[in-house]
């Protein structure tokens, strides 16, 4: 893959009867309120750190580095990857099917909330920093 600012998506197949999606989706809101907290289980990412697992289909793997987040899928048997990272002034997707017979559906999900305290030039401030995305459209 190349370099690219913004949102960069990419799709890349070889071989018969692959399928790939990516999506991103960007919510904002003003209700002063995130989303409540799951409890989850599993490994703790800290920064600069990576979380793996492993499968009878492939690896994937979780990064915290560069003020942003990671996730890399290496499907086994050379049927390809796939890689999410958002953070650093960037959302990039890729895909890249060498097999045959894949499915993939990237899907990326951004909610920004702001606070209600916020004045109104508090709150362009806070939105101006989201134009970056909308540059190329988005």
């Amino acid at each position: 893959m190349g370099t690219g600012t913004g949102v960069t998506q990419s799709v890349r197949t070889a071989g018969d009867g692959n399928t790939a999606y990516n999506n991103v989706g960007i919510n904002v809101t003003e209700n002063g309120f995130a989303p409540a907290n799951i409890v989850q289980s599993g490994q703790v990412l800290v920064a600069g750190g990576t979380v793996t697992g492993d499968s009878a289909a492939g690896r994937v793997s979780v990064s915290a580095s560069n003020g942003g987040l990671q996730m890399a899928i290496q499907g086994n048997h050379n049927q390809g990857n796939s890689l999410q990272q958002i953070g650093g002034g960037q959302v990039l997707q890729g895909t890249v099917l060498t097999g045959d017979r894949n499915f993939v559906t990237n899907m990326t999900q951004l909610n920004v909330v702001m606070n209600n305290g916020l004045g109104n030039a508090a709150l362009n401030c806070n939105l101006d920093q989201l134009k970056g995305l909308r540059t190329l459209g988005y």
